[in-house]
Order: C-alpha cells, then sequence, then structure tokens
C-alpha cells in the first residue's frame, strides 16, 4: 500500500490533466496524461493513464506496486519529481 501523500499527488496529476514521466521497476518509461485510480480484475491496485506515443490516446493501465517514479512534463505548483521508495509501498 502507498502512503497516502502518494495517492494525493496521483489524483493531482488524474484531475488536473498533469503530464507526468512514469518510471517502472523495469527499466521502461511511460509518457502520458493520468485519467483514473482504481483496481483491475485482479485486485491490483492501478493507474490509468493516456499515452502521448499513440495517435488514439489509447489507455494504459499501470500497476501501481510497478512504478519507480514519476516526473511532472510541465511545471505545476504540486510536485516535480515523487519516488515510490520501499517504504512508501507498504
Amino acid at each position: 500500500m502507498l502512503s497516502c501523500q502518494i495517492y494525493d499527488v496521483l489524483e493531482l496529476c488524474c484531475i488536473y490533466h498533469l503530464a507526468i514521466k512514469v518510471e517502472l521497476e523495469s527499466g521502461q518509461c511511460v509518457h502520458g496524461v493520468p485519467s483514473d485510480l482504481g483496481k483491475d480484475h485482479s485486485g491490483d491496485e492501478i493507474l490509468e493513464i493516456l499515452l502521448h506515443a499513440v495517435p488514439s490516446k489509447t489507455k494504459h493501465a499501470i500497476k501501481l506496486s510497478q512504478i519507480v517514479s514519476i516526473e511532472a512534463l510541465v511545471q505545476n505548483p504540486h510536485f516535480d519529481k515523487v519516488e515510490f521508495l520501499p517504504e512508501n509501498k507498504k
């Protein structure tokens, strides 16, 4: 489970449609605009994101447990970069 502060940042990204870069444990980076937080069919917490690289603005679900960090791609008053450290994934 993530800390409340991290959930708050993710919710702000969804509410304000902030473009972000998501770094995953695999080393892959995903660029897009978060649209919602939820759970997948197996009950894992996910972040739905509209991908920038796909012209049709395809939604992609990212498991929160796989995220290492998120970084804002636009200036905003809420955050620049958030690390999903192991102590925040309790």
